[in-house]
């Protein structure tokens, strides 16, 4: 807001909120996606669009698009950390019984673990950690495919020793 606020008053941004019905929250968004795209706020045809629920979502859309594509880059820079991370510590991965020891090679294998197991491994930036080797993410499975269990392992210089290790809705085993 304080960007247009050079352009309009507030009185007339709520009056046409107001009149338009658009909460402030969408016309926020759509003010964002404006100014990436590099509208002209001076330009009232921008900053009180008559059909604001066309030009809202299309404007949305374009940026949610370019962010998708910018994070989709970065995952990708991390995601080639997190291999050669994977990679340095490969000797923790195991097959022994029915149970595997897998470490953690992308940021989605960690989305997917903790969206699956319903726990925040893929939310808080282990990924990150990682790749910075503050810590090791393993996931441990009884069937290749299925999450059971997610291990966080601290690496320490001389050795690796168990932080976390939690099973479906942080239940610890």
């Amino acid at each position: 807001y304080k960007k247009i606020l050079k352009y309009t008053t507030q009185e007339k941004i709520t009056k046409y909120l107001t009149e338009n019905v658009i909460g402030s929250d969408s016309y926020n968004d759509y003010l964002v996606a404006a100014d990436w795209l590099q509208l002209d706020f001076a330009d009232t045809k921008n900053l009180f669009p008559k059909d604001f629920q066309k030009y809202h979502d299309d404007y949305v859309t374009q940026y949610a698009e370019y962010l998708s594509k910018k994070e989709d880059e970065e995952n990708k820079h991390l995601d080639e950390q997190l291999l050669q991370i994977a990679y340095k510590y490969s000797f923790v991965e195991s097959k022994k019984d029915s149970y595997m020891v897998i470490v953690a090679k992308s940021k989605q294998s960690l989305i997917y673990e903790g969206k699956m197991l319903n726990h925040c491994v893929g939310k808080m930036n282990y990924d990150k950690k990682q790749i910075n080797e503050e810590c090791l993410i393993c996931f441990i499975r009884k069937n290749a495919n299925i999450p059971y269990v997610t291990c966080q392992l601290e690496i320490q210089p001389t050795q690796l020793s168990i932080r976390q290790c939690y099973g479906k809705n942080n239940t610890q085993v």
